[in-house]
């Protein structure tokens, strides 16, 4: 029974590499190793691909960021204008109602003109 199990582990070390899991030979540990290695760069690609994204992410927020700056301001500026349209719009209604009292005041002169004039004629006769 002892001697089976030596003849079994001689079997088992033939020309496989002691480094190589069994049934598992040099040459596909090298396939394997190479595979692993291209594995490896390709993470190493991606990784960098990632890192370069996440720097087009961060500059996009940060345009981003400007232009809610951006558009706060305008907003702030439409109000300004805003404002300002509606004064205007009260010293245009404000000067139409003065020029209606000149009007009314330069009538009204004519009036009593014309009647110092008729009192003034009636005086002297």
């Amino acid at each position: 029974a002892g001697s089976g199990s030596v003849g079994f582990s001689e079997a088992d070390s033939g020309s496989e590499s002691s480094d190589a899991p069994p049934g598992c030979s040099d040459h596909e540990l090298m396939r394997l190793q190479a595979r692993c290695d291209k594995l490896a760069h390709a993470s190493l690609v991606k990784e960098e691909q990632i890192v370069g994204a996440e720097g087009v992410i961060k500059s996009l927020e940060n345009t981003l960021a400007a232009d809610v700056d951006v558009t706060a301001r305008l907003k702030d500026i439409q109000e300004q204008v805003s404002r300002e349209e509606h004064n205007i719009y009260l010293e245009e209604t404000e000067g139409r109602m003065l020029q209606w009292m000149l009007k009314r005041v330069a009538a009204e002169s004519i009036v009593l003109q014309n009647r110092i004039m008729t009192l003034s004629s009636h005086s002297n006769s």
